[in-house]
């Protein structure tokens, strides 16, 4: 009677927990250089959009402060947002975009245009980073709330010790739900991670990708979350009743040699591309490509098959959702990073 809400309540509050302290580690993120912030451009008004000028005559010692020469007629860049082009040139904090033809300054006035841009950037970069902190702040506090809710319930429940002996009878209890519970939380711990390891601080500030985050999610608790529980707990035991050694090779082969290229491999690429609003033959492309060129497939069979021959011969049939949790976990960082090589 008292694990009958566990896996709704205390798996949800623990999913809700570790999306916000993952999040707020995604927010705490060194801005691009620390003296920023405390640049300061008196007596000149910086625009808050680019303001586009004329080019002076050749020679011209005209001055037009807060202006951008340009760009030339033609040229693709003309209305593009200044946000994309500092990322665009983020391995260099300055707004030199002058030598690589997205603006055609004039090299007469290009130290006033670059300390006009710098101190329009460092505005930019405080504000930036002051909403972090906020958001910080915020994640932090629903994160507290979510400890001391998950630790009363605990000690209502009878605390720590109690609970992890009662897990199993859970999984065997409610399978769907304890099913979806575990790899949903499985698949958006893998992708904030490999979301935070794939980010270099070279390329600017961090941007937490959501879309890709609500995709993994998706994926992680229908795809492998229901069809976990459907195939290692009732289609593979009713195919292969008896047991054994033959029972146990049958099932990693037709796992491994079926269902992956079929079930399991193509949903992650299809889902990611729908939520990222891309065509879903890319994403088919993609994932043919990433068996031939990234050897998908070999990696894959590197490191399922031995662990489900260990899975189909050692761990019970209720059990084995979240022993392919525990293992998928690094599968999904090796997936979510082939994924992402291309947007």
């Amino acid at each position: 009677m008292m694990c009958a809400p566990l896996p709704i309540r205390l798996l949800g509050l623990l999913l809700l927990l570790v999306v916000v302290v993952l999040d707020v580690s995604a927010f705490v993120v060194p801005s691009r250089t620390a003296a920023s912030s405390s640049v300061t451009f008196s007596g000149v008004e910086t625009p808050s959009t680019p303001v586009f000028v004329p080019k002076p005559e050749e020679g011209s010692t005209s001055l037009h402060v807060g202006g951008v020469y340009g760009p030339y007629q033609g040229t693709a860049d003309f209305n593009t947002p200044m946000k994309m082009l500092q990322r665009r040139n983020g391995k260099n904090r300055r707004f030199e975009v002058a030598n690589n033809g997205f603006f055609d300054v004039d090299p007469a006035f290009s130290a006033v245009s670059t300390i006009v841009m710098d101190a329009r950037m460092a505005q930019q970069e405080l504000l930036e980073a002051q909403q972090r902190k906020q958001r910080q702040v915020i994640a932090a506090s629903a994160a507290v709330a979510c400890a001391v809710l998950i630790s009363k319930q605990m000690v209502a429940w009878g605390g720590l010790p109690y609970l992890i002996s009662k897990i199993p009878f859970c999984y065997k209890a409610y399978p769907l739900k304890a099913s979806i519970a575990t790899c949903g939380l499985n698949s958006i711990v893998g992708d904030s991670i490999s979301q935070m390891q794939g980010w270099k601080p070279s390329e600017g500030i961090f941007t937490f990708q959501w879309r890709q985050h609500v995709a993994s999610l998706v994926y992680g608790s229908t795809i492998l979350g229901i069809g976990s529980n459907m195939v290692y707990t009732k289609l593979l035991p009713a195919l292969f009743p008896h047991g054994g050694i033959t029972s146990i090779i049958s099932s990693a082969i037709l796992d491994n040699f079926v269902f992956a290229p079929m079930l399991w491999l193509p949903p992650a690429y299809m889902i990611k591309a729908w939520f990222l609003k891309q065509p879903i033959k890319q994403a088919l492309n993609q994932y043919k490509n990433d068996i031939f060129q990234e050897k998908l497939l070999l990696r894959y069979w590197s490191l399922w098959i031995p662990a489900q021959m260990f899975m189909f011969a050692v761990v019970p049939k209720h059990l084995r959702v979240a022993a392919t949790a525990a293992v998928s976990f690094v599968w999904l960082l090796i997936l979510t990073k082939l994924t992402s090589k291309k947007n």
